[in-house]
């Protein structure tokens, strides 16, 4: 069982220096596998599932690699045989998906407990010190200046619509001369000029046949009292 670990383990590590990260991925799966059969506790497997979380991290599947890394996590808080050293090494996995996946606050919290770590048992001058420290520090400017365009977004004012684009305007039309009057002009004959109907009262210069009586219209006011006006009965004829 041992050499079968070992076997794996050597394949895994030589497969993540050429940057293999799917044969990575498939031999520290068996050595994880392998390690769970082991009677040396949890670290093995630990370190098995921190390789393995990393190698599919590197082929962007976020998920399955957030799944093994909170494994390790939790089997290095379980388990007193971790150091503060394997545990900040996972939460420096974790640190760094989380990065990936866009959840700035939570790499930031994880990029300093993993600083303050190294800092306390490596010394300020140890590379992964400086390293942890680097990595701290860009996480937090990133996180602030995301968080500085996010308030400018959310309290910049509404801009007001556009302005409606104006109409043409229609110039207005030439206007008509006055119709000059002519004078003496004959009506015209066209339909659309009404004809004039002449009046009765206007034949005031005809005379009945029978008295002489002037008339208006067609019949005699005198001799037929026919007429609406009131007519002396002393000059009716009867």
């Amino acid at each position: 069982m041992e050499q079968e670990w070992q076997r794996y383990y050597q394949i895994g590590e030589q497969a993540e220096r050429e940057r293999n990260y799917a044969l990575a991925e498939a031999s520290w799966a068996v050595a994880a596998l392998l390690s769970e059969q082991c009677n040396d506790g949890s670290k093995r497997l630990a370190y098995c599932l921190d390789h393995l979380g990393h190698a599919l991290f590197k082929q962007r599947k976020f998920a399955a690699s957030r799944c093994f890394l909170e494994r390790s996590w939790k089997l290095r808080l379980q388990s007193p045989d971790h150091t503060l050293l394997d545990r900040a090494a996972t939460l420096n996995l974790i640190a760094e998906l989380s990065f990936a996946e866009g959840n700035l606050a939570q790499a930031e919290r994880l990029c300093l407990e993993v600083f303050r770590v190294f800092e306390s048992k490596l010394g300020n001058e140890n590379p992964r010190t400086q390293a942890a420290e680097r990595n701290y520090m860009s996480v937090r400017q990133l996180h602030a200046r995301s968080s500085t365009a996010e308030s400018t977004t959310a309290l910049k004012p509404s801009q007001p619509p556009p302005p409606l684009p104006k109409q043409a305007e229609t110039p207005p039309a030439p206007a008509q001369a006055p119709a000059q009057a002519t004078p003496n002009t004959a009506p015209s004959d066209s339909p659309s000029s009404p004809a004039t109907t002449k009046p009765k009262a206007e034949y005031l210069n005809e005379k009945c046949e029978k008295c002489g009586q002037k008339m208006y219209g067609d019949e005699c006011l005198r001799c037929t009292g026919t007429s609406m006006k009131a007519i002396s009965p002393y000059d009716r004829l009867t």
